[in-house]
């Protein structure tokens, strides 16, 4: 399956706000279910890490786009999407992640 990436803009930049933490050559996004806390109004968590702290089952590699790749967990990707939207959730102030079909 082909899943395009978007990355938007306000994402972008809280993204890039975050690699002092996290080295570019080894970040990663992850777009992962609810875990502990409610996080997003519409769509799924999605976390800056390191990529070795991705766990190596259970979680999939979709694209990368500027030189992050991005990984979803097992299951959450729907049936026939074409495109996940990386974007921040306002209210919550995270970065949020959606699928969007065709």
């Amino acid at each position: 399956m082909e899943l395009e990436l978007e990355i938007r803009k306000a994402a972008e930049n809280e993204i890039r706000g975050a690699l002092a933490e996290v080295p570019l050559e080894k970040a990663a996004l992850v777009v992962r279910g609810g875990g502990d806390e409610e996080c997003c109004t519409v769509g799924f968590d999605v976390l800056l890490v390191e990529r070795k702290e991705i766990p190596a089952e259970g979680y999939r590699l979709v694209g990368s786009q500027n030189g992050w790749p991005v990984y979803v967990e097992a299951g959450l990707v729907p049936p026939d999407p074409s495109r996940l939207v990386i974007n921040v959730d306002r209210v919550n102030e995270r970065l949020a992640a959606i699928f969007l079909g065709k």
